[in-house]
């Protein structure tokens, strides 16, 4: 175990897989090992072994919660949409406070185009750790597809507050404010953001934009 571990730290997953699988043949219930060789072989990008690896795990251990968990992620890789969401839904079934799971399927409702059930697995990632911040990133895409300007808004509110140095989605917010007519608003971020990118051109355009909305003109030509 330490050989493999000291392997698997250096990266060297082909060296890690191979004293794994010795470990596997040594001690054959060892659940950790199964779902540790796995893991390697997905990192290996070797995913139909990592699948046979989990689901042998599985039929020893059937309530392992990160096997169903991975396995679901694999399967998305794979393009096999529908067996993804069987495995996350039963990683629920063990664990129903997993905002991560809740994410992962509301990926696999994406791809599948089916936006409300992906709007709603979101929102339920997001009611369990509203620190999700890729959950909200997506929950904000699906609302500026959708054209409901107002709640994108809200969401990048959230992530603007939650990390006020990205300054791309201060930007991003700025921009929406504008198109919102919430002009102030859009000034206050606009500005914000030059404090640190004083010399970036697209910041200065929008600001100059929101100034003429304004009719603030001569400070408009200014910024141009």
């Amino acid at each position: 175990i330490l050989t493999a571990e000291i392997y698997k730290n250096q990266k060297m997953l082909d060296e890690s897989i191979i004293i794994y699988k010795k470990i596997i043949k040594i001690d054959p219930d060892y659940s950790k090992a199964f779902f540790v060789l796995g893991v390697l072989y997905y990192y290996n990008n070797e995913f139909d072994n990592a699948v046979k690896t989990l689901e042998a795990l599985l039929n020893k251990d059937p309530d392992n919660f990160m096997a169903m968990d991975y396995l679901g992620l694999i399967y998305t890789e794979k393009k096999d949409y529908d067996k993804a969401k069987e495995y996350l839904e039963k990683a629920l079934d063990i664990k129903p406070d997993s905002d991560t799971v809740y994410f992962k399927l509301g990926l696999v409702s994406e791809i599948k185009e089916k936006t409300e059930e992906a709007e709603e697995n979101y929102k339920k990632a997001l009611d369990i750790n509203p620190y999700n911040i890729a959950a909200r990133e997506r929950l904000a895409q699906i609302y500026l597809k959708q054209k409901t300007v107002g709640k994108a808004i809200k969401e990048i509110e959230a992530l603007t507050t939650q990390n006020p140095e990205d300054i791309d989605m201060q930007i991003k917010l700025g921009i929406l404010y504008l198109s919102e007519k919430q002009y102030e608003k859009a000034l206050e971020k606009f500005r914000h953001s030059l404090k640190t990118r004083d010399d970036n051109t697209t910041i200065l355009y929008y600001l100059s934009l929101t100034l003429e909305e304004m009719n603030r003109l001569d400070e408009a030509a200014t910024e141009l």
